[in-house]
């Protein structure tokens, strides 16, 4: 694909830069891999494409972040709750590991970049998702869809949200495009999309849309949850 490079890797893990401090025996690591790379042509391979993601995750930011990260909550990893309590501002009590790959999102955007994740929507209730609402509050968000009430993937998984990051949009007069779903029918987003308005149409009772402003979002977190949805009519 022209223009674009593919690198594999772990959102999460700390780079060598994140681990300079030598606490984590990161220096002995490389210089082990170094070793082996004299000999070995795929680990020589290896290290470049790590030197390279390690580059772009300690240094770049970028225009779009898309994301639909794991929804695991900590209770059920082993060994990682005190490593991301360390080095992740948004992490507090049982969390789920979607919220700093949230918060890592928002850290590579661009000052005018746009950033959209879908992530259970317990997002916006839950007691250990509260910094990274905090932070949330404070972004310009342009779109809030909310699935509590539809069986979105097949399988058992919790409701979904999307939300979506607009940076160039005014924080201080911006109005949220929020959607709540009381139906799955395919192609569904595709026709609202296409509305002439963001409003619920007449007659209609499979989705209801309304504009929320961006300053009563803020209020609403300091009450500990986002309860921003009217009544489906």
């Amino acid at each position: 694909m022209d223009g674009f490079e593919i690198h594999v890797a772990d959102t999460l893990s700390p780079t060598l830069l994140e681990k300079q401090d030598g606490s984590t025996g990161s220096e002995g690591e490389q210089s082990s891999l170094e070793q082996f790379a004299a000999y070995n042509g795929r680990a020589q391979s290896f290290i470049e494409d790590r030197n390279e993601v390690d580059r772009i995750k300690d240094q770049e930011t970028f225009d779009v972040v898309v994301a639909n990260p794991p929804y695991v909550r900590i209770q059920n990893l082993s060994g990682v709750k005190d490593e991301y309590s360390v080095r992740c501002a948004s992490v507090i009590k049982n969390f789920d590991i979607y919220v700093p790959f949230i918060e890592r999102g928002l850290e590579w955007l661009t000052e005018d970049g746009k950033l959209t994740y879908i992530c259970p929507d317990r997002l916006l209730t839950n007691d250990y998702a509260q910094k990274i609402r905090d932070q949330f509050a404070e972004e310009p968000i342009s779109q809030l869809l909310d699935f509590k009430d539809t069986e979105v993937f097949d399988a058992a998984t919790p409701y979904p949200c999307i939300f979506c990051v607009d940076r160039e949009r005014e924080l201080a007069d911006n109005r949220v495009q929020y959607a709540r779903f009381a139906d799955e029918r395919e192609e569904i987003l595709e026709e609202i999309y296409h509305l002439d308005q963001w409003g619920t149409p007449e007659g209609v009772t499979e989705y209801d849309l309304f504009l929320y402003p961006q300053k009563e979002l803020q209020v609403d977190n300091q009450d500990g949850y986002l309860a921003s949805w009217k009544p489906m009519g």
